[in-house]
C-alpha cells in the first residue's frame, strides 16, 4: 500500500513533480501527510526547487499548515460519517 503518489511532468524546460495524498485509501493519513511533505521538502532542497500549491503560489509554513487543515477537515468529515481512512469499505466507497 502506497502512502502518497509522486508524478513528474516536463513543462517547457523544467520538471514539475506533483505529490498527491489519497486520504480514503490510507490508514494513517496524518502520518502519510507528514511523510509526503518531508519528501517534497527533501526534493526541493536536492533540486533547488520551490514548493507550490495547485495555483502555483509558493508554499511556506503557513501554506503547509492551511493544506494540513484541509486534509484534517476531510478526515474529520469522514469520521463523522463513520468512515475510517484505509479500511476496505472506505476504499471501495471512494474508488
Amino acid at each position: 500500500e502506497g502512502i502518497f503518489a509522486l508524478k513528474f511532468d516536463t513543462v517547457m524546460d523544467s520538471v514539475k513533480g506533483t505529490f498527491t495524498l489519497d486520504v480514503p485509501s490510507i490508514r494513517e493519513p496524518d502520518d502519510a501527510y507528514r511523510q509526503m511533505i518531508s519528501t517534497a521538502q527533501a526534493f526541493q532542497r536536492a533540486l533547488g526547487g520551490v514548493l507550490v500549491d495547485d495555483n502555483g503560489s509558493a508554499l511556506n509554513d503557513d501554506g503547509l499548515a492551511a493544506t494540513w487543515k484541509t486534509v484534517a477537515t476531510v478526515i474529520r468529515g469522514m469520521s463523522d460519517k463513520g468512515l475510517r481512512p484505509g479500511l476496505p469499505i472506505t476504499r471501495r466507497l471512494f474508488s
